[in-house]
């Protein structure tokens, strides 16, 4: 409080002097609830920072994923693209040969047995011309697997009952494999019907089942299971595996613990002419064969193998969403 000329008349003559100070009024604020409102929007903001903070990181962790994930299925296309690219090359090349040389082989084949017929006392020339007439066989099956494998048509596509075709195809099969394979066969009770060419298909599933069988030799403990399924791919499995369309598919995977394949030949599993068996054994076209046939079918093949422990194929085929008229194929019947 200052002195101003109306307090004088009554404070002059204490000593005041117009604009001296005379004394003040003490106010006493209690500072706590501005101290918690402080704190309070220190912890708000710290709780802010750090919510900012995960989301960052789960941003940043699935943005991660999406990009791993993208690489695969970029690496798939291109190992695809690869491979149909090497395929397209093998067909035209044995397209164009493999019919000279099956008529090659059937003249010499009728050669052979006009000159058998007119050696027929001569032992020693007629066993030399028998083995050539194994070779000439051995040649034209060769030829004839070459011409299947670049065949760029799926045969009669009709609608089936794949569970019918495996379960038929397995009946077939397995009288001439060893007795000691144990053979486990899961086939759904679904019918998953599919639309396909039974005698292409029949030929991928044997070619399968023959590779396992082969695969298990010399094990101690041979098995090769078979299993069929429904499956559905959802968005995840259509964007890691390259697949073209989500939906319903009949998923069948032949599966042996045999010696397996290394890791470094899986990629090159399914390319003509390339093959894991001993010399003499194969020549490297089953499946390759079983590769073109389920992409004719607009599925896809997929393997899975561990040195030492064993493989696994596995098939995938579209199922038919309507219903029709549905063929189950009869054993050992073609189209």
């Amino acid at each position: 409080m200052f002195m101003n000329q109306s307090c004088m008349k009554c404070h002059g003559y204490q000593g005041y002097t117009d604009g001296d100070l005379r004394g003040g009024v003490g106010v006493s604020v209690s500072m706590q609830p501005y101290l918690d409102a402080e704190q309070k929007e220190l912890q708000t903001q710290w709780i802010t920072y750090v919510l900012i903070w995960l989301t960052g990181l789960a941003a940043l962790g699935y943005f991660y994923v999406r990009a791993k994930i993208s690489a695969h299925r970029l690496q798939v296309i291109q190992q695809q693209f690869a491979q149909n690219q090497k395929t397209e090359a093998v067909s035209t090349l044995v397209t164009g040969l493999g019919r000279d040389f099956n008529d090659i082989l059937a003249s010499m084949t009728s050669n052979l047995y006009l000159l058998k017929s007119n050696l027929k006392e001569n032992l020693e020339a007629e066993q030399k011309l028998l083995s050539i007439e194994t070779l000439t066989y051995r040649a034209g099956a060769l030829i004839n697997s070459l011409l299947a494998f670049a065949s760029r048509e799926s045969g009669d596509m009709q609608p089936m009952l794949f569970s019918s075709l495996v379960n038929d195809t397995v009946k077939i099969i397995r009288p001439s494999l060893p007795e000691n394979i144990r053979i486990n066969q899961e086939i759904c009770s679904e019918p998953l019907q599919i639309r396909g060419s039974a005698i292409h298909l029949k030929q991928a599933v044997q070619n399968l089942i023959n590779n396992a069988q082969e695969a298990v030799e010399g094990v101690s403990d041979p098995k090769v299971a078979i299993r069929l399924e429904s499956f559905f791919a959802d968005g995840a499995f259509i964007h890691s595996h390259a697949v073209n369309r989500s939906g319903n598919y009949a998923h069948l995977v032949i599966e042996d613990n045999g010696r397996g394949v290394p890791e470094h030949q899986i990629a090159h599993l399914f390319e003509p002419f390339f093959t894991t068996k001993r010399e003499g054994k194969g020549a490297g076209l089953g499946l390759a064969v079983v590769y073109g046939t389920i992409n004719a079918h607009g599925g896809f093949v997929e393997v899975e193998s561990v040195e030492g422990e064993g493989s696994s194929f596995h098939i995938y085929l579209p199922l038919l969403e309507g219903k029709g008229d549905v063929s189950a194929p009869k054993a050992g019947e073609d189209e």
